[in-house]
């Protein structure tokens, strides 16, 4: 078993199913931000569905929030998402990327973002830090990497 927080433990088969509907449901990204002067990067991961029950599992899990978008049809059903971002979200992709297979290298690049930051900076946001030329250029890098892989169309393959 592996412990997902501190007090609960998720088997291999659940995290195996999770990493099954990350896949399918969910999106990992990095997101340039800024804000009083700052710009800043940071890793999330979301998990969308219209049934509430794998993202409240993914809460209980391992942390993070739900939030319900509106709906952009009357008729549709109210999709339920569980958003995480920094260390929870490393934390989340760490555990699943043995399971992972569609989002496996998206899952990579993110992971390497997160361990690119300096200590004590787990949302991405410099705090009284600077980064050096080449740690911003790697990051940037980095960045870049995952809007590839993100792209629609041709999943982010050059061929």
């Amino acid at each position: 078993m592996v412990t997902a927080t501190e007090e609960i433990e998720v088997t291999t088969e659940e995290l195996s199913y999770i990493a099954g509907f990350f896949d399918g449901e969910g999106d990992v990204g990095i997101i340039y931000t800024k804000s009083s002067g700052w710009g800043y990067y940071q890793m999330r991961v979301h998990v969308t569905n219209t049934d509430g029950i794998v993202p409240n599992r993914l809460k209980e899990l391992f942390g993070g929030s739900i939030s319900v978008r509106a709906r952009c049809n009357p008729l549709h059903k109210v999709p339920y998402v569980w958003s995480a971002s920094g260390n929870i979200a490393s934390q989340f992709l760490y555990a699943i990327q043995p399971y992972l297979r569609q989002k496996w290298e998206h899952a990579e690049v993110a992971l390497e973002f997160q361990r690119s930051q300096k200590n004590g900076s787990s949302s991405g946001c410099p705090i009284n830090q600077r980064y050096t030329p080449e740690e911003v250029s790697y990051r940037e890098f980095l960045y870049g990497e995952i809007r590839r892989l993100n792209r629609k169309g041709n999943n982010g393959n050059s061929d």
